[in-house]
């Protein structure tokens, strides 16, 4: 698959695209070695922290260098058979995350390379609504911020990831499902209705450990990345209700648990 076609697929918004064709065009001298490492799990990571450094000032530089690993992923995901829905879901993570930056900083813009290197080498699928990350031992479940809650929806998306482990990663057909995210802190039963469905999803997990100082729901509740509580806005039930928890002392973060298999 070509950078051109992977734009095409993904809807990469136009101010994005045309800043990654510059830096295409006049910046890649140099790049080769780590754009190809970008597609191997095992070094897809430190290659990502090396591009950061490298092209420190480039704005569209990082994003460049991913998309073109992720082009050239696509005949591993043809190698082994997986769906072009999968492909083409998952790679819609970059244009998701420019969205996402435009939103929260009023500019395009990419930063999320610390993250977006495990879709290059196919470490991390969307299957549906939710991602899963294949990590030793286990996979982690993440839920991207376009992605919905509905009860059938998850369901949907955790039948169809054990399938899609058993069928293309069969190390990982029955390897247990962890999720780590504020959807699972303890509070959230305190603020929601015991129908809403973050506290529904929210049950299928086993808590195993509660962080209180990670601030990340800052951004995904709130949209903002600083700790001006007063200034949070209340357009919606729960920023309302998690506001007023705030301030008055209540003490929010993220959870870590494990899918109660049972529950699906």
């Amino acid at each position: 698959m070509t950078l051109v076609e992977l734009l095409r697929l993904i809807g990469l918004p136009e101010e994005a695209a045309e800043g990654v064709f510059a830096f295409a065009e006049r910046g890649m001298e140099g790049m080769e070695p780590l754009i190809a490492a970008l597609t191997h799990p095992l070094s897809a990571e430190r290659a990502e922290r090396e591009l950061e450094e490298w092209l420190r000032g480039e704005k569209w530089g990082v994003l460049a260098c991913l998309l073109l690993a992720a082009a050239r992923a696509h005949e591993e995901y043809v190698r082994l058979g997986i769906p072009e829905k999968v492909y083409e879901d998952t790679m819609g993570c970059f244009t998701r995350f420019v969205k996402e930056h435009r939103a929260l900083t009023g500019e395009w813009g990419f930063d999320r390379g610390w993250w977006a290197w495990r879709m290059a080498c196919l470490r991390l699928f969307r299957i549906g609504a939710l991602e899963y990350e294949l990590e030793k031992g286990r996979v982690s479940l993440h839920i991207p911020s376009d992605g919905s809650l509905q009860k059938e929806a998850v369901r949907d998306s955790l039948h169809g990831a054990r399938v899609f482990l058993g069928t293309y990663f069969p190390a990982y057909g029955e390897a247990p499902f962890w999720c780590s995210s504020w959807l699972l802190h303890p509070a959230l039963r305190e603020l929601l209705n015991e129908k809403s469905n973050i506290v529904r999803f929210r049950a299928l997990f086993e808590v195993r450990r509660v962080d209180n100082e990670d601030l990340s729901y800052r951004v995904f509740v709130f949209r903002r990345p600083d700790g001006n509580v007063f200034d949070y806005p209340e357009e919606t039930a729960l920023q309302r209700r998690l506001k007023q928890y705030l301030l008055a002392g209540g003490r929010f973060g993220s959870a870590s648990g494990v899918l109660r298999e049972e529950m699906i």
